[in-house]
């Protein structure tokens, strides 16, 4: 807050508050880059980058033991629609397929 002195009729001076101006605020503004990647819509992840993220995982691991290393067809499916809710598609299902090889490799060799 502010004083302003002022005058009055009788002639003594006296301090009386104004409230101060407000201040202007300036908006930001967000940085070019930042609107134009806010803008575009996120490439959807290729075949080759859910199966390297795939890979990197424990899920078939975790697959392969839980199943004791034996699995049927169902099993198959079900794994398959468990990577589409976790947003593993498109997926190469032959290459995931190599990979619980793999895993079940190396889960009867312990």
């Amino acid at each position: 807050m502010a004083t302003s002195k002022t005058t009055t009729k009788t002639g003594k001076k006296t301090s009386k508050k104004t409230a101060e101006p407000a201040k202007k605020i300036r908006a930001l503004k967000p940085r070019k880059s930042a609107v134009k990647a806010a803008s575009a819509p996120a490439a959807a992840p290729t075949p080759e980058d859910n199966l390297k993220k795939f890979a990197r995982s424990t899920i078939a691991a975790t697959f392969v033991k839980n199943h004791n290393g034996v699995w049927g067809h169902e099993e198959w499916l079900g794994l398959l629609k468990d990577l589409e809710e976790k947003g593993y598609m498109p997926i190469d299902t032959d290459a995931v397929g190599m990979i619980l090889e793999e895993k079940k490799v190396a889960f009867f060799s312990k």
